[in-house]
C-alpha cells in the first residue's frame, strides 16, 4: 500500500483488493497456524486456544493486519493526522472496555482490545476509502494482485526475518525464565518500544515520500536522519538517566532488577534508528534482495 497506492491508476480498487486479500488469505493462514501449531507450543505461552477463542484470536490478528495496511495507505497519501485521531479514539475505547471487563480475565483483555481495534480500523478504513480516487473493485480487479505479488512476497519474507528478534526474544524469556522475570523484562521492553516508535514512524514517512516519482532521495534522507536523532537522542538521555525512577512506577522490585536491562535496550535504539531508514530506502528503490540480506 505505502509503496504503490499513491501512484496507482485506480488506488481505490487497489485498497479494496488488498484489504479483501488480507481478510481472507490472512485469516485462513492464521486459523491453520493456531490449530496446527498451538498444541505443539510451550504451555507457558497460553496459545493452545480452543472453541470460540480460536476465532477471537484469529479475528484480532486479521483486524490488526487490516488496520496496519490502512495506516500505510494513509501515510502514503499524506493523511497521517487521521491515524492520530483514530488511534486516540480506539485507545480510549480499549481502556474504557478494559475497566468494564477486567473481571473476565484473559477473555476480557482480548475483547476490550478487540473493541478498540475494530472501532479504530473502521474509522481509518472509511477515511482512506473516501480520500482515494478510482472505481470500486470488481472481481477482475483482483488480477492486479499479480502485478504486486513479487514485490509483496519478497518484502514479506524480509520483514519476517527483520522482526523475528523483536518477537522471539520476549517469548524465550517467558519460556526460559518464567512469568516473574518476563514481567520485569516486558516493562523495559515496552518503554524502549516508545523510543523505537520515533525511527519507525519517520522511516514510514521516508518510505512513502521516496516511493513517489521525482522526489529527491538525498534531501529526504537528510531530513529523516535529522528528524530521527533530534527526537531520539534527548529521549534516550532521559531514559538512561531516569531508568530507576521510571521503573519504580511499576514497583520497587522493577527498579532494582530491570534498570540495567532498560539501559542496554535503550542504547540499542541508536542503531535501530539507522536500520529503519536503510530498510525504507532499500524497499523504496526496489532493492529487495539487499533488503533481505
Amino acid at each position: 500500500m505505502m509503496r504503490h497506492v499513491a501512484g496507482s491508476k485506480n488506488p481505490r480498487a487497489l485498497f479494496l483488493v488488498a484489504i479483501a486479500a488480507i481478510a481472507t488469505i490472512g485469516t485462513a493462514v492464521c486459523v491453520v497456524t493456531v490449530l496446527a501449531l498451538g498444541p505443539h507450543l510451550p504451555a507457558t505461552l497460553h496459545l493452545q486456544q480452543r472453541g470460540v477463542m480460536v476465532f477471537l484470536v484469529t479475528a484480532l490478528v486479521s483486524f490488526t493486519s487490516v488496520s496496519g495496511t490502512i495506516d500505510a495507505g494513509l501515510v502514503a497519501i499524506r493523511s497521517s493526522n487521521t491515524i492520530l485521531t483514530k488511534n486516540l479514539i480506539g485507545s480510549v475505547a480499549k481502556v474504557a472496555a478494559l475497566l468494564l471487563l477486567a473481571g473476565s480475565r484473559s477473555s476480557g483483555l482480548l475483547i476490550s482490545y478487540g473493541i478498540g481495534l475494530v472501532l479504530s480500523t473502521l474509522i481509518s478504513g472509511a477515511a482512506l476509502g473516501s480520500r482515494l480516487e478510482g472505481q470500486i473493485a470488481g472481481f477482475r480487479s483482483f488480477l492486479m494482485l499479480r502485478d504486486h505479488l513479487s514485490f509483496t512476497s519478497v518484502t514479506y519474507v524480509a520483514t519476517i526475518m527483520g522482526i523475528l528478534p523483536l518477537t522471539v526474544v520476549p517469548l524465550e524469556v517467558l519460556v526460559v525464565r518464567g512469568a516473574t522475570e518476563t514481567a520485569r523484562f516486558a516493562v523495559a521492553f515496552l518503554i524502549v518500544g516508545f523510543l523505537n516508535l520515533i525511527p519507525s514512524t519517520v522511516a514510514q514517512v521516508l518510505f512513502a515520500e521516496t516511493s513517489r516519482k521525482g522526489v529527491p532521495l538525498g534531501r529526504q534522507l537528510r531530513k529523516a536522519i535529522r528528524g530521527v536523532y533530534i527526537l531520539l537522542v534527548p529521549a534516550l538521555i532521559i531514559i538512561l538517566a531516569g531508568a530507576p525512577l521510571l521503573l519504580r512506577l511499576f514497583g520497587t522490585e522493577y527498579s532494582i532488577t530491570a534498570t540495567n536491562c532498560l539501559r542496554v535496550l535503550a542504547l540499542s535504539t541508536l542503531f535501530t534508528g539507522g536500520t529503519y531508514l536503510v530498510d525504507s530506502l532499500l524497499i523504496a528503490r526496489d532493492r529487495t534482495t539487499a533488503y533481505i540480506l
